[in-house]
């Protein structure tokens, strides 16, 4: 636990930078977004910002091996994959 706050308003800030972010990126409606992080609170505005696209959120394990994650990058077919460090 951070013991970091986050006020509605700010989670509504941060998903309307990140579905600008993931639309100047070239996701759009039906897409399919993957993303790669831990547990952070940030994590919110990447599936919130993804879904206010019409997009969908494919999130991935951090802890999984190349090989899960690969074959969860195929099964799930998603246009992007956003590391951590995009996003924070």
């Amino acid at each position: 636990m951070t013991g970091e706050t986050w006020t509605f308003k700010k989670v509504l800030d941060e998903s309307l930078k990140m579905a600008k972010m993931l639309y100047d990126a070239g996701i759009r409606q039906n897409d399919v977004v993957s993303i790669i992080s831990e547990n952070r609170s940030e994590y919110v505005s990447v599936a919130y910002g993804t879904l206010f696209l019409n997009a969908t959120l494919a999130p991935i394990n951090y802890t999984y091996t190349e090989r899960k994650c690969s074959l969860t990058l195929i099964i799930s077919s998603s246009s992007v994959i956003k590391p951590h460090s995009f996003i924070y």
